[in-house]
């Protein structure tokens, strides 16, 4: 396959522009999966987060429900507390450490997140489907390769964002960053 290089020129900007334009529209016509009667979008996340977590052997706790969730501490906090009134999951210590709390389903946690991951299997398949043999083909080698991109470049801070302050304690959570230096990305536990 003969691969053309770009410049960074108006090719690229063009480009960029139309990859922002697509993502934008895609954001705007997604939906979110159907939960039952009493259960709310971020609960439904959060049992997906346990139930991967649970299967990767993990002891799982509030915060790595809350990184896969993409959610902060505080409202997994409630999200939790939800779901444990509601039957879905227990809560226990953590042996040998009174302050930690492990979280796992309860069995009907584990039967409401095996019909939730039937449903997004099947909607999985009809996007494949609708992609087509080929496409659907080039478009995992695609993830693959920006996977693979995300794994070996680390974002990179300007210089002249560095000397201008915005990059610094004082302006963002996190350690300061040096010219030269990169911004890496904490493990996500359930990726």
């Amino acid at each position: 396959m003969l691969r053309k290089e770009l410049r960074m020129d108006d090719s690229i900007q063009e480009l960029r522009q139309e990859l922002f334009s697509a993502v934008v529209r895609m954001r705007r016509a997604s939906t979110h999966p159907p939960v039952p009667v009493g259960v709310t979008p971020a609960e439904g996340q959060a049992m997906i987060a346990i139930a991967r977590l649970e299967q990767q052997g993990a002891s799982v706790r509030s915060g790595e429900v809350a990184k896969c969730s993409h959610s902060t501490p505080s409202a997994m906090s409630q999200v939790l507390k939800s779901l444990e009134e509601k039957g879905f999951i227990t809560r226990q210590r953590s042996a040998g450490d009174c302050r930690g709390v492990t979280v796992h389903l309860t069995e009907r946690g584990w039967k409401l997140e095996t019909r939730h991951r039937r449903m997004h299997d099947r909607r999985l398949d009809e996007a494949l489907a609708y992609l087509g043999q080929d496409d659907a083909r080039e478009f995992v080698r695609i993830v693959k390769r920006l996977s693979e991109f995300n794994a070996t470049h680390p974002w990179t801070v300007a210089e002249e964002d560095i000397a201008s302050g915005f990059y610094s304690e004082a302006s963002v959570d996190g350690p300061e960053v040096q010219p030269g230096r990169t911004v890496e990305q904490g493990d996500v536990p359930c990726a």
